[in-house]
């Protein structure tokens, strides 16, 4: 099956996804010629009774997931969105479970409804995080990452600016939206706090 965790910036798409990566035992990063980080990891194995499933992007930083993914790092003239949903199409045609997630998918839905349309099991999780909650995971993370903006996350929740507030707002809902015509094609669609995308990801992959 093919999941997709879809939200806004902070909303906790990598959480969630880095929840379900800690319940597997064996990792194998997957590098290419081209690319630093992973591509993708695999996970589980033919042995165990645990499902093999394929996480795309890395997570070597906070931020993870399809956002890592700038480009095919071996053919410069296939587009990003093309690339990412190629692999999702080939690791899926492998009888390989996909989990994936990224902000710069919230805004895209065209492949998405093209995999519904030609009969993928697409499983779409929706986070439900609010916008406020979302601004001030943005606000923890820049603190986070940059200490030397010896700030508290509320003082730097007041430097975001109204660009992106409105960039997130939107970016939220799109996210409905997208959800809403996937579900319309037939898409399995789920809305749920992080806790409880974590409990539907672990039911969807029998974990």
């Amino acid at each position: 099956m093919i999941i997709n965790v879809r939200g806004g910036s902070g909303a906790g798409k990598s959480t969630v996804i880095r929840a379900i990566m800690a319940l597997y035992g064996n990792r194998v990063p997957f590098y290419v010629t081209g690319r630093k980080q992973p591509l993708w990891y695999d996970l589980g194995d033919n042995v165990s009774q645990v499902p093999l499933l394929r996480v795309l992007g890395h997570y070597e930083v906070e931020c993870g997931g399809c956002d890592t993914i700038s480009r095919n790092p071996t053919d410069d003239t296939e587009t990003a969105m093309d690339f990412i949903h190629r692999l999702i199409r080939e690791s899926h045609a492998q009888g390989i479970h996909v989990l994936y997630e990224g902000v710069i998918l919230t805004t895209v839905n065209t492949h998405l409804l093209k995999m519904v349309e030609d009969g993928l099991p697409i499983h779409v999780v929706n986070l439900t995080t609010d916008l406020e909650t979302c601004l001030m995971g943005i606000s923890d993370r820049r603190l986070r990452k940059d200490k030397a903006l010896g700030s508290t996350v509320a003082e730097v929740r007041a430097t975001l600016g109204e660009t992106t507030v409105d960039n997130n707002r939107s970016k939220l809902r799109s996210a409905f939206k997208t959800a809403h015509q996937l579900q319309v094609k037939g898409a399995s669609v789920y809305n749920c706090d992080r806790e409880q995308a974590v409990i539907k990801v672990k039911e969807l992959l029998k974990l």
